[in-house]
Formats: C-alpha cells, structure tokens, sequence
C-alpha cells in the first residue's frame, strides 16, 4: 500500500515558498492584541448609539386574531389601564394627558370609553403627515400612537415619571390596533 506525506506548503505573493514551520511563525505574528484599544465592547448600549442603532423591530407573535375571533388584547385592562396607572405608562396625570391639564390628547383618567374617542379624534403630525392617534382600520401603521409609545417618532412617550413600553406591551398595543381598536 502506498502512503503519501503531504507537507503544507505556503506560496507567498512573491512565488517564494514557505514550509508550515514558517506559515505558523507568520500567523502567530499577527495574531497579537491590536496596539490600538477602541474600548471594551461591553460598554456599548442601544441608549448610546447614534441614530435609529438604538430601535429594534417589532416581533410578536403571529396569529394573534383567529379568523376574526375577538380580540386578545382588551382597551381596558391592557391598554388604558397602563395610560392611567401609577406605577406604569402614567399617561393620564395631572402632569401629562389629564383633562385638566390641557396637554392634547386628553386621556380621561376615570372614563375609559371617554378616553378611547378622545384618543381616537386626535390627529398627530409627523414629517407632513397627519395620522389618526387611534385608527380604527385594522392597520397599526395608520395609527401614530404606536409611533409615538414605541419611540419611533418624537416625542417619545411616555416623558417624565412614566415607564417606557416594554417589548410585550409594544405587541399588545400593536395587536390591538390590528384588530381594529375596539373598545373592550
């Protein structure tokens, strides 16, 4: 039986022709830490990059509405609760949408249908467009009210003591404006 022994060789640019000896020493040589330190890259956050660096897309589940069932995600305890909770989105204070602040669109802290069509005849404008706060369409993207609680557009909501949405309170919304923004 004949046996082959093959010996690595390397060809360099020049035609010159290096044993793999050599091919370590050369790859060992450049494989040092850089003479230049660009910082530790765990210090870099989504709130400290320029930009859109800082957004993430959307992803929910898929699926949420079966065949026009009804849908998941409820006006009253998962959306406006959030917009008049103490300890969350706090749209509805005196500080931010309460009726007596005067601060457009107001938001109804004790009345939830009152809220809903405040919200939905307020209109916003964004880069020369004007959208529905609320659209009742089906389409989120006809509604600038998840532009503006998702971050995408300004000003970003909610602003003083309220809590950013969270991933899954940002589908919820979404979800609930694919399904027409009923109020349930």
């Amino acid at each position: 039986m004949l046996r082959l022994r093959f010996i690595p060789l390397l060809v360099a640019a020049s035609g010159a022709v290096f044993g793999a000896g050599t091919f370590l020493a050369l790859v060992g040589a450049c494989s040092g830490e850089p003479d230049v330190n660009y910082g530790n890259p765990g210090n870099l956050s989504k709130s400290n990059l320029p930009g859109e660096a800082g957004l993430e897309p959307l992803v929910c589940d898929a699926g949420a509405v079966v065949d026009g069932g009804p849908c998941p995600v409820s006006w009253k305890t998962d959306i406006y609760a959030k917009m008049i909770g103490t300890d969350a989105w706090q749209c509805a204070t005196a500080a931010c949408h309460a009726p007596a602040n005067k601060q457009a669109p107001p938001i109804d802290p004790t009345n939830a249908a009152a809220a809903l069509t405040a919200l939905q005849g307020y209109k916003l404008t964004q880069s020369a467009k004007t959208l529905n706060y609320i659209d009742k369409s089906g389409d989120p993207s006809k509604s600038s009210i998840e532009c503006n609680l998702g971050g995408a557009c300004a000003p970003t909501m909610p602003e003083g003591s309220g809590k950013p949405l969270t991933q899954a309170e940002k589908c919820n919304l979404h979800i609930w404006l694919a399904c027409g923004a009923p109020n349930n």
